[in-house]
C-alpha cells in the first residue's frame, strides 16, 4: 500500500513538473519559439561586422545578410521589402516605442521609410535595443548610412512623410 503512494505522488510530481517546464501542449507556460529570439550582443556584433560589406545605398542587402543568419528571407529591393513586410504574417506593424521594447525583448525588429522625395531611395535597418531610450525619442538603429550605430533622425527623413514604421518579425 505505501508503494501505492509513493508511485502516485511521484506521478502527480512528475505530472506538475511537465506542466510547468511548458513541455506539455496545454499552453500554460508556452516558450516562444526559438525563430524569434537573438542573442543581443552576438545580433549587435554580428550586424555591425556585416556592414562592413555594404555601401551607402545597400540597406536591402545588409538587412538581407544579417535575416539570412537568422533562416530569415526578406526578398527584393528596400521598396520591395517593405511592400512585403507590409502584407506578410509574419511581420508585424508596431509602434516606436514597441520597437524598442521588442527589441530588448530579443526580437527582430526592422525601421523602415519609403522614398520621402521622388528622388530618394527607400531606406530600411534593425532597431537596436536602447537602454536609456524615452517614449518619443529617437531609436538607435544600424544601416548602411554609417557603418555604425547611429540614432534614428540620421537615418532617416523624420520631417518628411511617409512616416518611419517599424515591423518585429513575428514567425506563425
Amino acid at each position: 500500500m505505501l508503494k501505492n503512494k509513493e508511485f502516485t505522488l511521484l506521478i502527480v510530481a512528475l505530472s506538475a513538473v511537465f506542466l510547468f517546464s511548458a513541455c506539455g501542449s496545454s499552453g500554460y507556460a508556452k516558450r516562444p519559439e526559438a525563430g524569434h529570439l537573438i542573442d543581443l550582443e552576438k545580433f549587435n556584433q554580428s550586424a555591425n561586422e556585416t556592414i562592413k560589406k555594404y555601401a551607402r545605398g545597400q540597406c536591402n542587402l545588409f538587412v538581407q545578410d544579417v535575416l539570412r543568419q537568422y533562416n530569415i528571407d526578406l526578398p527584393g529591393s528596400a521598396d520591395q521589402m517593405i511592400l512585403y513586410m507590409k502584407r506578410s504574417l509574419n511581420w508585424k506593424r508596431i509602434s516606436m516605442d514597441e520597437a524598442n521594447e521588442i527589441a530588448g525583448r530579443a526580437q527582430i525588429v526592422v525601421a523602415a521609410q519609403r522614398p520621402p522625395r521622388p528622388d530618394t531611395p527607400a531606406h530600411v535597418c534593425f532597431v537596436l535595443y536602447d537602454r536609456g531610450y524615452r517614449n518619443g525619442g529617437f531609436l538607435t538603429v544600424i544601416g548602411t548610412y554609417q557603418c555604425r550605430e547611429s540614432s534614428l533622425n540620421y537615418e532617416f527623413d523624420l520631417d518628411k512623410p511617409p512616416p518611419v514604421e517599424f515591423y518585429y518579425y513575428r514567425k506563425h
